[in-house]
Formats: structure tokens, sequence, C-alpha cells
């Protein structure tokens, strides 16, 4: 998962990967897929979390995606950390990614929101974090992972 921080028209802006990436989806469902030219994204926006479908194993292609691909393929991209980046979360299923270069306890970074929050939970391994019940089986948000977060209303925080 990345934050975007560029105003580019391509999303993300990374032309030299493009090859590289079978699909981008932001947290409103709305999909770039390069090898078929279609943007229904837009331009990239700050502070909005997109997921990345890649194909970096040779051995993988938009056909065959799969949990295996998700799981042993990586892209790694480098740029800017956003510091002091304000996130807004709709009502509703949300992408979260962790803007930054340290691990956060989900109980301390959303504690002032914890009773908006139905669920937060690790798409590719279906761990989650419930508020409402003290329960945590992700652990720390790690940087560079995206996460699906359930609220029960729209609210921002400062990361």
């Amino acid at each position: 998962s990345l934050y975007e921080n560029s105003t580019a028209t391509t999303p993300m802006s990374y032309t030299d990967i493009l090859s590289k990436i079978d699909l981008v989806r932001n947290d409103q469902g709305e999909v770039y897929v390069p090898f078929q030219n279609f943007n229904g994204i837009g331009s990239g926006e700050n502070g909005t979390g997109y997921q990345i479908l890649h194909n970096l194993n040779d051995e993988y292609s938009p056909s065959t995606w799969s949990e295996d691909f998700l799981q042993n393929a990586e892209l790694r991209i480098g740029g800017n950390t956003l510091i002091n980046t304000t996130i807004t979360l709709q009502s509703g299923f949300n992408y979260f990614g962790l803007p930054t270069t340290e691990e956060k306890d989900p109980f301390v970074l959303f504690a002032a929101h914890a009773s908006k929050i139905v669920q937060l939970r690790d798409q590719s391994t279906g761990e989650f974090v419930s508020f409402i019940h003290n329960f945590n089986s992700i652990g720390n948000l790690m940087p560079g992972k995206f996460y699906l977060l359930k609220t029960n209303q729209e609210f921002s925080i400062t990361i």
C-alpha cells in the first residue's frame, strides 16, 4: 500500500514501472488497468491509499491472480514519507495504509475514534482488530501493508 504524494495524471506517476502493474484500485473501488489502457481513477490524489496488483514474478499474469501471488511477490516504491498527513476515512469501507516508516499500535493510533471503527482487517492474512471487543490478531500495523477499515461514520486522523 502507499499514499499518493504527487499531482501527476497517471496514478502514482510511476510510468517506469507500468509494465509491472496489472491493476491499481482506490478505496472507492475505482480501478486503473494499464494493460487495457483503462483509467477509472483519474489523477492521483494526495493522502489517498491505493492497492497495487503487480506482476513482478514472471510466472504470474493477470489471468492467474491468486493469493499465492499476492504473498510471494513484492513491489517497492521509493519516495518521500508523508509527515503530519491528515487522512479522512469515509463511513463504510476504506483502504488504509500506514504512511510512516514505523509500526503503529492500532489501539493507540485510533484511540480517539475506536467507537467509529467496526473492524480493521489485514487483507493478506485475514487477521483483524475489533475495537469493541479489544481484540487484535494483527499486532502492530506495518508500513507498506494495506488494511481494510470499516467505519460507522466519517473521521480524520493525522499521522
